[in-house]
């Protein structure tokens, strides 16, 4: 099952991490406010659907959710010291 499918990773930024499902290359870290680890997201591929829901929103791209992560160096209170330095962008996303 997906939650017992663990893959180690190393992100961009040299980060060992521990995502719960497949990750691919170009595949998000997201922290969402409130959530209690990191999330892996992936831009979401194209189909009528999707591209209805694009249209619809006004939005270019919508996201899969492909699992929680323990991503070394932003667990926890790390995260709040990466935003009062001004190391993350903050975005609205929309998941499918």
């Amino acid at each position: 099952t997906m939650l017992n499918h663990k893959t180690f990773c190393i992100t961009t930024t040299n980060r060992a991490s521990m995502v719960l499902g497949d990750v691919e290359t170009g595949d998000r870290i997201f922290i969402a406010r409130g959530c209690s680890v990191p999330l892996i997201i992936r831009p979401a591929r194209g189909d009528q659907t999707r591209d209805n829901i694009r249209s619809k929103l006004g939005i270019s791209t919508l996201y899969e959710l492909i699992g929680g992560a323990y991503v070394d160096g932003i667990m926890d209170e790390e995260v709040l010291k990466m935003g009062d330095r001004g190391e993350l962008n903050e975005e609205t996303i929309y998941l499918i």
